[in-house]
């Protein structure tokens, strides 16, 4: 898989023509023994003291073409003791569609990626990041299936958490009594 899914969380605007875009990551902080590396095809058991990941797909799947196989993805991992985060990265405007909203989910390839998060970490200016951009256009495609599946989780989990309320009720801010 040559890419990485991205979820568009806010739109350019006239001053910066720039969208912001939210990747999954995983973050495993404890020592573990459950990993293996792959090098020239060939794997090796391996201790990992830290690691932070990229996810282009979900275990199992090619794409997060569901909102259960989102759910199943963030509980797998925090069962195996890790966080599922959402990180940013912006990409001119010029490489979406017409009519790009937020929330849609697109495709973006590697060498694309790449070039947007060294701009995101300082290590690219915009001018640098703008023209190498171009030369990736074709490497963003938007993701009907993935935008629905993300939208859907969207309402469910957030109708689940009014429901359920907080996990820890001593933590639960107080109602603003009004005098």
């Amino acid at each position: 898989m040559l890419n990485v899914p991205v979820l568009v969380e806010t739109l350019g605007s006239s001053l910066f023509s720039m969208v912001r875009c939210l990747y999954i990551a995983i973050e495993f902080d404890t020592p573990g023994n459950q990993w293996s590396l792959g090098i020239a095809g060939q794997s090796f058991p391996l201790l990992m003291l830290g690691l932070t990941g990229v996810v282009q797909a979900p275990l199992g799947a090619n794409s997060f073409n569901n909102p259960n196989v989102i759910d199943k993805f963030i509980d797998t991992v925090e069962r195996a003791d890790g966080m599922v985060l959402f990180e940013d990265i912006w990409l001119p405007s010029e490489l979406f569609e017409h009519g790009v909203s937020e929330g849609d989910v697109y495709r973006v390839g590697i060498n694309l990626f790449h070039h947007a998060f060294s701009f995101r970490d300082g290590r690219s200016n915009e001018e640098k990041f703008r023209f190498a951009a171009r030369d990736f256009h074709a490497q963003v495609e938007f993701s009907a299936e993935e935008t629905e599946a993300f939208r859907k989780w969207s309402i469910r989990t957030i109708e689940s958490a009014q429901q359920e309320g907080p996990k820890d009720a001593a933590l639960q801010l107080e109602r603003r009594r009004d005098q």
